[in-house]
């Protein structure tokens, strides 16, 4: 963390924080292209949050010099600053959400929206890799809000299609975490595809349980909610106060399940994203998470067959 990066625009067509499309010939359908210097940790805009100050980028994200490891998605940044000859830089960006997490793409891989309503990523090479599936659903346009969520509406601006309803590792302050709907950790902080351990809203009971991704899943974590939803807001997530200072953007924070399995409140103190809580701990202890040494797996006082793991009720 406290790491910088070099933005390098897209050559795209569109470049806003709204965008709509309309069936006609004449228009070129919305393009954009990967195209980076790949100079440290690169960062190429495709939409951003159209208010001052705002602190959230989607785009791709190439978190390091291996041109065949980028990603499409959502980074939130501590700041940003600009060199002499006006070129931006941006302060510790941090990914938050992610489309193709587990298939990275090179450099020269293209974005579309399509003129029947699809997003679709393609490869350098061509190669399908993401899309929304939403062709025919009368997508309408394409909107980044300042929450962080790459909408795409119909010409009644409902939403057909939100990044908030495939969350991958992370959660934005007002984000809604809805019945079904898991984080999964990466695998470390340099390996950003699916990891180890993952956490979920349950249907049933209405409970959110964390476990190790493995068959069958190992829980080592569980609390019921009560509420068929959660949302990080207001300094607070599953019933705990998140801490944070009275001049910190309520923007610049995030929640993580990270790659350790710890579930991590963070925020931006001008520096550094710093821990403000870890978020199981204080009904597991440190002892309830699962260790992993090489290829083994095991859990400090818990049985493999016969889990009677914490439970906390509120």
């Amino acid at each position: 963390m406290g790491l910088s990066c070099n933005i390098c625009y897209a050559v795209i067509i569109f470049f806003i924080a709204s965008v709509s499309f309309f069936d006609d010939a004449q228009f070129p359908r919305p393009m954009a292209m990967l195209i980076t210097d790949f100079i440290g940790l690169s960062l190429t805009p495709v939409l951003e949050g159209s208010s001052k100050g705002s602190h959230l980028i989607c785009g791709f994200y190439c978190p390091t010099q291996q041109t065949q490891a980028c990603l499409f998605g959502v980074v939130l940044f501590g700041s940003r600053y600009y060199f002499s000859d006006n070129s931006p830089s941006i302060i510790a960006p941090e990914l938050v959400w992610s489309a193709n997490r587990d298939r990275p793409v090179q450099i020269d891989a293209t974005l579309q929206l399509t003129g029947d309503g699809d997003f679709i990523l393609h490869d350098a090479d061509g190669t399908f890799v993401w899309s929304t599936n939403t062709s025919g659903k009368s997508v309408f346009g394409m909107n980044f809000t300042e929450l962080g969520n790459l909408v795409l509406f119909d010409q009644n601006n409902a939403t057909v299609w939100q990044s908030f309803d495939h969350p991958t590792d992370s959660l934005l302050a007002g984000q809604t975490w809805s019945r079904s709907q898991k984080l999964t950790s990466s695998k470390s902080v340099l390996n950003l595809t699916p990891g180890l351990f993952s956490l979920k809203v349950h249907d049933y009971y209405n409970m959110v349980v964390a476990y190790v991704e493995s068959n069958p899943p190992l829980p080592y974590f569980k609390s019921y909610v009560g509420v068929k939803y959660v949302k990080f807001e207001k300094e607070s997530f599953l019933g705990q106060t998140i801490l944070v200072a009275s001049s910190s953007s309520p923007r610049r924070q995030f929640i993580r399940l990270d790659p350790d399995g710890h579930l991590k409140a963070y925020k931006w103190d001008g520096l550094n994203w710093n821990v403000m809580a870890d978020l199981m701990t204080s009904d597991i202890g440190d002892c309830g998470y699962p260790t992993v040494s090489g290829p083994a797996l095991s859990f400090q006082g818990l049985k493999r067959n016969n889990f009677s793991g914490p439970f906390r009720y509120s």
